[in-house]
C-alpha cells in the first residue's frame, strides 16, 4: 500500500514555544501539497506568535511553494475555549501524527481517545515500561513513566 498525504495535529497551551510549534507545522506541510498541519490552542497570543513564526521560518525553505499550498489548503490555527476542547477537536481529526505542547505531560493524553505512544527503549533492561493493554493510565503511572524517561535521558 502506498501512503497518501499525512497530517499532524498539535495541541499547545501558553507554555508552548511558538518557534517549535511553527517548525512542527512546516515540517509536516513540506511533505506534500495535500499534507495537513493543524494547531489547536486556547491561547490567542500563541496562535498569533505561531502564525508569525511560520511566516518568518518559511522564507528560506527550498520547498516553500509546497508548504504554502499545503498550509493554504489544509493548514489551520484554531483557537479553542480550553485544552479540553482542543483535545476533543484533535480526537475528531484522527490525524496520523499528534504533538502535545503543554505544561502537563498527561492531561490532554488522558482525554484524547486515540492517543498512543511509541517508546523505543535505548537498551534492553532500561526500566521503561508502558502497560500494553488498552486502558486509561493512572496519573501515578504517567508520572512514574515521565520521571523514568527524564532520568534515562539525563543518564
Amino acid at each position: 500500500m502506498i501512503a497518501g498525504p499525512s497530517e499532524v495535529a498539535i495541541i499547545a497551551d501558553s507554555t508552548a514555544d511558538p518557534v517549535f510549534a511553527a517548525a512542527d507545522m512546516l515540517a509536516q506541510a513540506e511533505h506534500d501539497e495535500k499534507a495537513a498541519a493543524v494547531l489547536f490552542t486556547p491561547d490567542p497570543d500563541l496562535a498569533r506568535e505561531v502564525a508569525a513564526e511560520i511566516r518568518r521560518q518559511i522564507k528560506p525553505l527550498p520547498r516553500k511553494k509546497i508548504i504554502q499550498k499545503s498550509l493554504s489548503s489544509f493548514g489551520a490555527i484554531i483557537i479553542t475555549a480550553d485544552i479540553d476542547e482542543a483535545a476533543a477537536l484533535l480526537d475528531v481529526t484522527n490525524a496520523d501524527g499528534m504533538n502535545l505542547w503543554q505544561s502537563s505531560e498527561h492531561v490532554a493524553g488522558q482525554v484524547v481517545f486515540h492517543f498512543h505512544m511509541h517508546l523505543l527503549p535505548r537498551y534492553v533492561g532500561d526500566g521503561l515500561h508502558v502497560p500494553g493493554n488498552r486502558r486509561r493510565a493512572s496519573d501515578a503511572e504517567l508520572d512514574g513513566l515521565a520521571t523514568a524517561m527524564r532520568q534515562r535521558l539525563h543518564d
